[in-house]
């Protein structure tokens, strides 16, 4: 492409309660004096910073965003071509049972399963016992890796409710919890 100023944007879509950052490039390295910032056409945003950040996007952040810079030495602006940003609601997560029996045995091993509606790429998980906001003590015994929180040797402390929760980005967590899934476990 011939476009001088590009407007790089994360991938799409982007989900509600995410942070949109937009960046405003000069294709030659330049310095960049200012920048404005349009969305349907709207300025937005002006300033020298290169950078538009938008916390927690709504549904009504989406459109079509573009940009215009000045550089250093030059009485000429540059436009970006406009890029479309989507915004989605976010997938209910399930929480579920392998294999599917709540009552298991000491020194059994059970795994909670926790699926993000629509495919997994991008999520982060946490997993609760007991009570929502409680997040669960990880040991030796009791693991959370990606999608799966395994029991690898069932003790009566681990009977309980369990829920899941899926977050994006690296410090907050956009989701809802999870459907509660109960655990019992009893001695042989």
């Amino acid at each position: 492409s011939d476009q001088w100023v590009i407007l790089q944007t994360p991938l799409q879509p982007v989900f509600e309660g995410d942070t949109l950052t937009l960046r405003c490039h000069f294709r030659y390295n330049s310095h960049i004096t200012r920048v404005v910032f349009y969305k349907d056409n709207k300025e937005i945003q002006s300033q020298a910073d290169t950078e538009l950040s938008v916390d927690r996007v709504s549904k009504s952040d989406e459109g079509s965003y573009k940009c215009t810079a000045w550089w250093l030495y030059s009485p000429y602006s540059g436009d970006s071509a406009e890029v479309r940003v989507s915004v989605r609601e976010l997938p209910q997560t399930t929480l579920t049972l392998e294999p599917p029996f709540p009552e298991i045995f000491t020194r059994e091993t059970v795994t909670l399963r926790c699926g993000v509606e629509g495919g997994s790429g991008g999520w982060r998980y946490l997993w609760y016992k007991d009570r929502q906001g409680a997040p669960v003590h990880q040991t030796d015994r009791s693991s959370g890796t990606g999608a799966g929180y395994t029991i690898s040797a069932a003790a009566l402390p681990h009977s309980g409710e369990y829920w899941c929760r899926a977050g994006r980005g690296a410090n907050r967590l956009t989701h809802n919890y999870s459907n509660a899934v109960k655990i019992q476990v009893s001695g042989e």
